[in-house]
């Protein structure tokens, strides 16, 4: 996942060099992005939340 992070970094940093703002390219990627930014970031939280939740619940099953 970590990887996947530092490519989108490096694809809009790669764009933002190479392309102006008004270019219609540039921003599609940017939306691109950030979509998926978005997408990652609400997946995780979902995933530590219900982590969280099963933590309380006492749901948990580590053994430690």
């Amino acid at each position: 996942m970590d990887f996947i992070y530092v490519m989108m970094y490096m694809a809009i940093i790669y764009y933002s060099i190479h392309l102006t703002h008004g270019n219609k390219k540039f921003i599609y990627y940017i939306y691109l992005f950030s979509t998926l930014f978005g997408l990652f970031s609400l997946t995780t939280f979902i995933i530590f939340f219900v982590d969280v939740i099963k933590g309380f619940a006492g749901l948990n099953t580590c053994k430690i």
